[in-house]
């Protein structure tokens, strides 16, 4: 009866050993898990950061492309004021000539 108790005493010593590894081991799972959740939450604010960040960038691509697109047109508005100032220069600088020949 003796070497009954024994092995039972032995059996509940390994269940306790198993028992005691298998809270360590849950207990390291759950702070695997709670580092894990801290990082995914981490990684989502940086995400929505980034996100932020590259709305304001369409942003500021579409004020740009705006803003390229109205000097263009000035560019070419300029371009004609500057051709039709020569034109008017050239017409008064004929009509004073003619001037000139009619005073002689």
């Amino acid at each position: 009866m003796e070497v009954q108790t024994q092995e039972h005493v032995d059996g509940l010593t390994q269940l306790e050993e198993r028992v005691h590894r298998a809270v360590e081991l849950i207990r390291s799972l759950k702070t695997e898990k709670q580092e894990l959740q801290e990082a995914v939450e981490r990684m989502r604010a940086e995400h929505q950061n980034f996100e932020s960040r590259l709305e304001a960038m369409a942003h500021e691509k579409e004020e740009l492309q705006r803003q390229g697109q109205e000097y263009r047109e000035k560019e070419a508005n300029w371009g004609q004021y500057q051709k039709d100032r020569e034109d008017i220069r050239t017409r008064i600088d004929s009509m004073l000539a003619k001037f000139e020949e009619l005073e002689i």
